[in-house]
């Protein structure tokens, strides 16, 4: 039988972030994916690690303001990785399936191979901006 604290330590990633700015009710935390991703279980495997070292000047994002926070401090924050799984599902999958989608329908309607091409180059952008709105 697996210990209930060791169960849930399971359920959820952790990480600690640092509290770089302060401005409009936001706190604009340091994501270096150092500390999440080197303690992971899944960290050789999984593609949030391995993008993250090509992607890492992207590396600020803004969080509610918690009370009595300043510029500096670590906090930690969770996700469920029931959560993490359907937003990286979301990110990564979904778009893709919307695309092949979108290439059964021009294929039935016999579009020539340009067409697609362009077309789907449009639907993977559209569903893109769709995420990245939908997710602020």
């Amino acid at each position: 039988m697996i210990e209930s604290e060791n169960f849930n330590k399971w359920m959820y990633m952790k990480s600690d972030f640092q509290v770089v700015k302060i401005e409009n009710n936001q706190m604009f935390l340091n994501v270096g994916n150092k500390n999440s991703c080197g303690s992971c279980a899944a960290n050789k495997s999984c593609g949030t690690g391995v993008l993250a070292r090509y992607f890492d000047h992207f590396n600020t994002i803004a969080y509610p303001l918690r009370p009595g926070v300043k510029e500096g401090d670590l906090i930690s924050l969770e996700i469920s990785n029931k959560t993490l799984f359907l937003r990286a599902f979301a990110l990564y999958i979904a778009p893709l399936l919307v695309v092949f989608f979108a290439l059964f329908i021009m294929q039935i309607f016999e579009f020539i191979e340009s067409i697609q091409i362009l077309v789907s180059i449009v639907i993977l952008l559209a569903t893109f901006i769709t995420l990245r709105i939908s997710t602020k």
